[in-house]
């Protein structure tokens, strides 16, 4: 499912649809491969993942020109990604039609995640 969830940003927060884009990086094995499948350009899709792993304080790819691969912390956060993508689907799907606050359009608000310092290695 693709979200169009777009939510404000805050320093700690990141949006669903950055987190969508970094699993479809890991099944492409490449940041711009999978960003022409968003409609991003070559800049806008290696810009995406940097903010992520500023955030989380890790290297998440190994890249090269042409390709990416999952760092073992990025293999950790594929794993977490993975769930909260399809919790949030599943949560969505759950509440269509229900008559609910959640029921109706997100207008703003955003995600904020707390990432354990524990599993992830630095990168600077």
């Amino acid at each position: 499912m693709k979200y169009n969830l777009y939510l404000a940003k805050r320093d700690n927060e990141f949006d669903l649809k950055t987190l969508e884009f970094y699993v479809r990086v890991a099944a492409a094995g490449a940041i711009v491969r999978a960003g022409l499948e968003f409609g991003f350009s070559a800049t806008t899709a290696s810009q995406r993942i940097q903010p992520l792993e500023t955030q989380i304080g890790c290297k998440l790819l190994n890249r090269t020109t042409r390709s990416a691969s999952l760092s073992a912390d990025g293999e950790l956060l594929l794993a977490h990604a993975k769930k909260i993508l399809a919790d949030v689907d599943d949560a969505l799907t759950s509440m269509q039609g229900a008559d609910t606050p959640l029921a109706r359009p997100i207008a703003g608000g955003g995600v904020s995640l707390f990432w354990p310092k524990i599993c992830c290695t630095p990168y600077w």
